[in-house]
């Protein structure tokens, strides 16, 4: 199923966007799916492992994954939240937690996209506004 969505939707989105997807030969693709299968959390860095991959077809999957920082084990991502809770947030009446969560979200997860699923940090994330506010 993801397969089916993967290439009947999203890798047809970059094909419109002018990603050169079709330059991307047979085993890279294997090999794409084969280190998701490892790793699932990579599948939330989807966009950028195959924008990278479209750009240096030649080169191995592992070798592109590691040049873009997804090889290493998952960062302690609590110091992120710590510093983007710590930084404050928007100035604005509506502070609501779930404002706020969504606010620091944007804030952490571009560096931790394709590493740390994104649910475990929002979790986290929500127990520590939890805190703040209690």
């Amino acid at each position: 199923m993801r397969a089916c969505r993967f290439f009947g939707e999203q890798i047809k989105g970059l094909r419109r966007d002018g990603v050169p997807v079709d330059d991307v030969p047979e085993e890279r693709w294997t090999e794409l799916f084969t280190a998701t299968g490892e790793r699932p959390v990579l599948w939330e860095a989807w966009q950028a492992i195959v924008e990278a991959i479209a750009a240096a077809p030649e080169r191995a999957v592992g070798d592109t994954l590691e040049e873009l920082g997804l090889t290493d084990d998952p960062p302690s991502f609590a110091a992120a939240i710590d510093a983007s809770l710590a930084a404050g947030g928007p100035d604005h009446d509506d502070g609501t937690v779930p404002k706020r969560q969504k606010f620091h979200m944007g804030r952490v997860m571009p560096d931790l996209r394709g590493r740390v699923p994104g649910r475990e940090v929002a979790a986290a994330l929500a127990t520590k506004l939890e805190e703040q506010a209690g």
